[in-house]
């Protein structure tokens, strides 16, 4: 048999069984009435440390609950599950072995790649509304999940739960909930740790019925004081004072803290054990889960089922899966203890033989995670590798790469990857798609060295030895396959960089390797024709290979690629002023992505963002800015979207900006200068956001920040980029306007006229002939600046552009009525009525009149760079580290000063440099003092 067919990313089972107890269990009916008052709510909160018994607690409620009672789907959660897809397959195969075929079709909509999680959500809460069979929940071990966008997906299917379903959250803290707004509107209750604690009288019980010790009511009074009603202390005391004749001493000698309770009883428990137990219980403690065969592989001798029977029947913290007794774990915390214990009594070499028997189990029972989670707990580094390789193949992987394989490639040692091209060719894959290019390059110069490099390659051993291993092994054919992906991947980032030459090249030289049945190869490479044609302004030619793009991922049944695609051909429509056209793309888009049960594709929300410019430009600001903020939403589900995002960000910021919230439009801004494709990127930052901060700044009455940026920008290379830089200059020619600098600002736009017309940007045409009729108004020549309005509303009358004119202010309204009155000595002007009657609805012309600037009394009296302000401002904890690196400060030193981590300190490093647009500390120290944020000498 194929051993890729037999390595299937299989849901655990026993992780559907509701826990059975370990022991006899004394009744606690007064918790059960708090369980029992709790499902009048959607949520039950059972909130306490570790060893309250929580998981036992709600797993005999829900099994002392009559037959008619809700169905229970209960899911044992581990850390694993902190992938969306792998989360909600859990609770839906949860629900559907509850009721047989009624969610498989949600679970294959799951399971197909990008959709969106909300809208499949929002479908299953529709279904349920239909079908009124009450249902119960059960999330257990909640804790472990430590995913945003999970903690986002989960309150917002709570907060919309029919009457009938409750869930029920287990869990060692509180999850990263609005608890108070839940609280508030009634729809939580919660169990805490006073509620679980033992009273005197349950302590009395638990000793005499489960343990079979009988204390006089002073030793229970003690046990119940050093415990301080905690369960799990509560059993380990029971088991130490088992056989005790005297248990006064004992108890006399226990902390009430409960760690110590832990540390001092576990030894005891441990030591009361014969040897080989102990032996057992040491060396299977690296295992999460135990079975009888698992348990012989790891000790390399039969007898385990008998072993764990007779823990089981001893009440020594093994707590079965299953009905049947075949599975079992040990409790969290008694695991922890054995493994400590258990590393000071092995030499590593042991612990490491422990790993690998465990890996060589779960790979023979085709469980990869498992295997591949031992394999580098044994520092096996080529079998996790070899495990890596596999996983890849076959498990479920998300747009933006499983995070566990992703972790697990962050564990190998970098020169283990680095020997083998796939594994480096998937991580370059992954970051790419996260948008993370610089890194990505990393790996794919790594793919490549691997590739080129023949024999083998030395690695270390975890034992000190060198081992070998292969660094290619691929046939011609496939190294041609491999080189034309790695060179597909290598030219999309350049055409993201704007390096258009680079990546024209890059994807002639990989043409070479890709066959017409490449398809994902193949559009890449349209993709990174298209962006190399954009940042050459050429739009038509981009547009062309934006529907290729599309076509070839719709062939090859990606219909989320090809949706965004579509969206991308629709936003390069707009840029030729064709804004109709680019509607019907959108909504052709938007169809395409319906999906089945009318769950939409995550790139639906791309049309969504992008149509919103659409509307602002027609002066549907209130659709706009809803279409706006939907669309980012459920874009940014999907993580291959971060790269397209941008331009969604851009139309909310246009879209703010018409409607004169300026607050919200520089938070927004911001928020978009620190997208993965934005930061470190001065062509995108540039085509996508200088224009869009001037006008902010201008509207904002702070013109002095927007001229300190023009100084700042005659200081600094420009990106080569003709689209980059043309962008750049439409921003310099507001400040000249601002300036009252007419004539550069004509000098400026007749640059920017002259290429944008040759190429047919009509949108750009038009808002270059609206700022030149404006410098020509300033330059009181009347006949010219009637001249360029006409043009400028020749060419925007069969689009029904409204907005561009308006967002110009009061100077504008008064140019539209002296070309109306020219105009009307011709015959009516609808076209004209229509946007000059807009102008009195419109919020930024009545709130925010066009600001006046009164320059100096010559520009070259400014500052050059004293005082300018950044486009992208420091925080005020960015200062701080900014002050301490120009004292000459380590980053552990900065730590140890802010008192904060050497990771958070990094994290600002990392933003001051890009924010100063500095390649290291000195660059930053000294481009912060010729800018004035800091004192001239150091």
């Amino acid at each position: 048999m194929d051993e890729s067919k037999r390595f299937q990313d299989q849901l655990l089972t026993t992780k559907f069984f509701v826990p059975a107890p370990s022991h006899a269990l004394i009744s606690r009916a007064r918790l059960f009435a708090l369980l029992n008052e709790g499902l009048s709510r959607p949520l039950t909160l059972v909130s306490a440390p570790a060893g309250f018994g929580k998981s036992t607690l709600v797993a005999a409620w829900v099994q002392s609950k009559p037959v008619e009672s809700p169905q229970v789907a209960w899911v044992s959660l581990d850390e694993g599950d902190n992938d969306p897809v792998r989360f909600w397959s859990y609770v839906l195969t949860a629900f559907e072995r509850c009721q047989p075929g009624t969610y498989q079709p949600f679970l294959t909509a799951l399971r197909r790649q990008d959709f969106s999680l909300p809208y499949l959500l929002t479908a299953l809460l529709n279904t349920w509304v239909e079908h009124s069979e009450p249902q119960l929940l059960v999330l257990d071990d909640y804790h472990v999940i430590t995913e945003p966008v999970l903690h986002a997906s989960l309150t917002s299917f709570i907060e919309r739960l029919p009457p009938q379903t409750h869930v029920v959250l287990i869990s060692r803290v509180d999850p990263p909930f609005k608890l108070s707004r839940l609280r508030g509107h009634d729809q939580v209750f919660e169990v805490r740790t006073d509620s679980l604690r033992y009273t005197p009288e349950e302590t009395d019980a638990f000793l005499r019925e489960v343990l079979d010790i009988h204390l006089d009511p002073h030793e229970v009074e003690q046990v119940a004081a050093r415990t301080e009603g905690w369960p799990m202390g509560l059993q380990l005391v029971g088991l130490s004072l088992r056989g005790q004749v005297t248990p006064h001493a004992l108890l006399s000698q226990m902390s009430g803290k409960e760690r110590y309770i832990l540390d001092y009883l576990t030894e005891e428990v441990l030591q009361q054990q014969p040897a080989e137990i102990q032996v057992f219980l040491l060396r299977t403690s690296i295992l999460a889960q135990l079975t009888a065969s698992l348990c012989e592989a790891v000790m390399g001798e039969a007898g385990s089922q008998q072993i764990l029977e007779t823990l089981e029947r001893a009440n020594v913290f093994l707590v079965p899966l299953d009905g049947e007794r075949r599975w079992y774990r040990y409790h969290a915390l008694f695991a922890e203890a054995l493994r400590a214990r258990l590393e000071q009594r092995e030499e590593k070499q042991v612990l490491y033989d422990l790993h690998r028997r465990a890996c060589d189990w779960y790979a023979g029972h085709g469980s990869v995670r498992e295997a591949v989670e031992h394999a580098l707990q044994a520092q096996d580094w080529p079998r996790a590798a070899d495990l890596i390789e596999l996983a890849t193949q076959v498990l479920v992987l998300g747009t933006r790469g499983s995070p566990s394989v992703l972790n697990w490639l962050r564990q190998l040692p970098a020169a283990v990857v680095g020997q083998r091209p796939h594994l480096c060719l998937y991580y370059a894959r992954s970051l790419f798609l996260a948008t993370q290019f610089q890194e990505a390059l990393t790996w794919l110069d790594a793919a490549e060295g691997a590739l080129t490099d023949e024999g083998t390659a030395p690695f270390p051993l975890h034992d000190g030895s060198v081992g070998t291993t292969s660094r290619s092994g691929l046939s011609e054919h496939e190294r041609q396959a491999f080189l034309g992906r790695l060179l597909s991947y290598r030219a999309v980032v350049a055409g993201h960089y704007g390096e258009s030459q680079s990546a024209r090249s890059l994807s002639q030289q990989a043409f070479s390797y890709v066959t017409d049945q490449d398809v994902y190869e193949r559009a890449s490479l349209a993709s990174a024709q298209a962006l190399a044609a954009l940042a050459e302004g050429d739009a038509s030619t981009a547009v062309q290979h934006a529907f290729v793009m599309s076509t070839l991922m719709q062939a090859a049944d990606n219909v989320g690629a090809a949706v965004s695609f579509l969206c991308i051909a629709a936003s390069l429509l707009h840029l030729q002023g064709q804004l109709h056209a680019a509607w019907q793309t959108y909504q052709e888009a938007i169809a395409l992505g319906a999906g089945p049960e009318q769950v939409p594709f995550v790139a639906v929300g791309l049309a969504y963002a992008y149509q919103a410019d659409l509307l602002r430009e027609w002066n549907r600001l209130d659709e706009a800015l809803e279409f706006a903020l939907r669309g980012l939403h459920l874009a940014e589900q999907g993580g291959y979207n971060l790269v397209y995002l941008g331009r969604g960000y851009q139309a909310l910021v246009r879209t703010y900006l018409s409607q004169g919230e300026l607050e919200a439009a520089q938070a927004t801004l911001e928020e978009m200068l620190h997208l993965p494709l934005l930061v470190q990127n001065p062509y995108q930052q540039a085509a996508l956001a200088s224009v869009e901060q001037v006008r902010l700044w201008i509207a904002g009455g702070q013109g002095e920040r927007a001229v300190h940026w023009a100084i700042g920008l005659s200081h600094r290379e420009r990106p080569r980029a003709p689209l980059a830089s043309e962008r750049e200059e439409v921003a310099l020619v507001r400040v000249c306007l601002l300036q009252e600098q007419s004539a550069e600002a004509l000098t400026r736009l007749e640059r920017v006229l002259k290429r944008a017309t040759a190429q047919q940007r009509w949108d750009q045409v038009i808002e270059a002939r609206l700022l030149q009729a404006l410098a020509y108004q300033v330059n009181q020549q009347e006949h010219e600046a009637l001249s360029a309005l006409a043009e400028a509303v020749r060419l925007a009358e069969p689009e029904g552009y409204i907005c561009s004119f308006i967002d110009e202010g009061n100077p504008m309204e008064t140019l539209l009525s002296s070309l109306r009155t020219q105009e009307q000595k011709q015959g009516p002007t609808p076209y004209l009525d229509t946007v000059l009657a807009s102008f009195s609805s419109s919020a930024l012309h009545k709130e925010q009149p066009h600001p006046e600037f009164h320059p100096r009394p010559s520009s070259p009296h400014l500052p050059h760079e004293q005082a300018y302000p950044l486009l992208d401002p420091l925080s005020e904890r960015e200062q701080e580290v900014l002050r301490l690196l120009a004292q000459g400060a380590s980053n552990q030193e900065i730590a140890e000063q802010l008192v904060v981590t050497a990771a958070t300190v990094k994290f600002h490093v990392s933003h001051i440099l890009s924010k100063l647009q500095a390649r290291n500390r000195t660059q930053a120290v000294a481009r912060a003092r010729s800018l004035g944020l800091l004192s001239a000498e150091p």
